[in-house]
């Protein structure tokens, strides 16, 4: 036993001087140090950034904003962890009843079997983050409701079995008349931590040039369903990007070396296909292409040169695992590692006649301008979805909800 306690004291000792040498390294000051409030609160520069803390003692959203030197604090006295749990399960049932897994070509038809399901129970889901975690939110920064174009923008990072509900969609809906909509007093995007929203902001700085769309349709990929509407985002694309360079990647030339290859030299990418989330090794989650899987263990360990913005129009892109709630193991988060500093992505299946739309409302406005610009990407996908709500109504959730944007 003593020489296993002198063994450990040597082990603290040489810990305790790597630490200190690595200290002394410039740039590395704080090395395994918490970060300062200083630095978390460059998330903000953009608009402001709620961390919404789930806990079952209470909850409380800590609110971020540039200018403030100190955190703004919004107790949510109305909503609880047992809540968020009630309306995490609540929302796992639809889906299962909807088998929201797959970009589908029969989704229509499933989703009619279970309209009756989903119009009491979304509604009841949506009021629920409306009137205990938006509501408080918005009233504490003084945002009231706007119908002009020029929205306030704001981060939502979540935790608990928060972090798998759509706080962006929140609001009051009954019987097709919305009495309160988050998306008329702001635009959503989402963060999984502070350090990676600031990071993003660092990717896009320095990689402003944009260098082309690598677009990738897998209408017939090998061991799935026919998806024929990727096809037709490629056409909307091309149609929208104008005189930009957009490189297809289509059907079997859809290889996981050549996307990778392109992924490299382009500084967009837009992957329009299947895709499976691994509940079970979450990094083993992938983007189904015709030879096979691209795991997001393998996007994770690249580092794409030009990467800066990324569409995944595809299943589940953006569905952490549920047994690590606190960690933000999914596609959409995989690819901000790698460097895409926004994206946007999916956090249940969509309907394959539902990409098209998207597509070619998000590209429109990201392709008007002399240079295509990312950080338009939030505002686009907003405009987009709300085109999509007038064409499929309000009432269909399964439709609208699952676009979301994450990053800068």
């Amino acid at each position: 036993m003593e020489e296993d306690a002198q063994h450990h004291r040597r082990l603290a000792e040489e810990w305790e001087e790597l630490v200190t040498k690595i200290r002394d390294i410039p740039g590395f000051g704080d090395f395994l140090r918490p970060k300062k409030l200083a630095q978390l609160c460059r998330a903000a520069d953009a608009g402001p950034v709620v961390v919404v803390n789930v806990h079952k003692h209470r909850c409380d959203a800590l609110v971020l904003v540039a200018g403030l030197d100190d955190v703004m604090h919004i107790p949510l006295s109305k909503f609880s962890y047992e809540n968020a749990l009630t309306l995490h399960q609540s929302l796992n049932q639809l889906l299962q009843a909807a088998q929201v897994r797959a970009r589908d070509t029969r989704l229509e038809l499933r989703r009619v079997q279970v309209k009756a399901t989903t119009d009491v129970g979304f509604p009841s889901i949506l009021s629920n983050l409306w009137s205990s975690v938006v509501e408080p939110v918005l009233d504490g920064l003084a945002i009231t409701a706007s119908f002009t174009e020029d929205l306030p923008h704001i981060w939502w990072c979540a935790t608990g079995p928060l972090a798998f509900l759509p706080i962006h969609a929140a609001g009051i809906y009954n019987n097709g008349v919305v009495r309160y909509d988050i998306s008329d007093y702001v635009v959503s995007s989402y963060t999984p931590t502070l350090n990676a929203l600031i990071n993003a902001g660092k990717y896009h700085s320095t990689r402003q040039t944009f260098r082309g769309l690598l677009a990738v349709s897998q209408p017939n990929t090998p061991g799935y369903l026919e998806l024929p509407n990727t096809t037709e985002e490629l056409v909307r694309i091309r149609q929208r990007a104008h005189d930009f360079t957009v490189h297809e990647l289509k059907g079997p030339a859809a290889l996981i070396k050549s996307v990778v290859e392109g992924m490299n030299t382009h500084s967009w990418v837009h992957l329009a296909c299947h895709a499976v989330q691994d509940p079970i090794e979450p990094t083993k989650s992938a983007l189904c292409l015709y030879d096979g899987h691209l795991e997001l263990s393998t996007i994770i360990t690249k580092s794409f040169p030009h990467a800066d913005f990324a569409f995944l129009s595809a299943c589940q892109t953006a569905t952490g695992d549920e047994k690590l709630s606190e960690e933000a193991i999914h596609l959409a988060a995989g690819l901000m590692l790698a460097g895409y500093s926004s994206v946007i992505a999916t956090i249940w299946s969509i309907m394959d006649k539902d990409g098209p739309i998207i597509a070619d409302h998000v590209y429109s406005e990201l392709f008007s301008d002399t240079v295509p610009d990312s950080t338009k990407a939030a505002l686009a996908l907003h405009h987009a979805v709300k085109a999509l709500r007038q064409k499929v109504g309000d009432s269909a959730f399964l439709s609208w909800v699952p676009f979301i944007h994450v990053g800068v």
